[in-house]
């Protein structure tokens, strides 16, 4: 039995309300794959701005976004983790 037989077969057996539920599903399926477009690649999106971000400029921008952070010391995330002594891990 294929899987449209299948479906046909359980909405006939369905009560009408689940019947329109089941059309209401269905509209709004086929209604998702009209409207949606397929999506553009952003690959180059910049090319023709002539705009260079160097490694060193994200380097630079990470470190004036978090340099104001506030970074707990490892006993501190240990302590909040209840870890036991003999778990804590050192990181540098």
């Amino acid at each position: 039995m294929t899987i449209k037989e299948q479906v046909l077969e359980k909405l006939r057996e369905a009560p009408p309300e689940k019947q329109k539920e089941v059309l209401n599903f269905m509209e709004l399926l086929q209604g998702k794959s009209e409207t949606e477009k397929p999506r553009r690649s952003l690959l180059r999106v910049w090319t023709d701005l002539s705009i260079d971000i160097t490694e060193e400029d994200i380097a630079e921008t990470r470190r004036e976004m978090w340099g104001s952070f506030p970074v707990a010391s490892t006993c501190e995330c240990n302590d909040r983790l209840h870890v036991t002594r003999d778990q804590r891990v050192e990181h540098p």
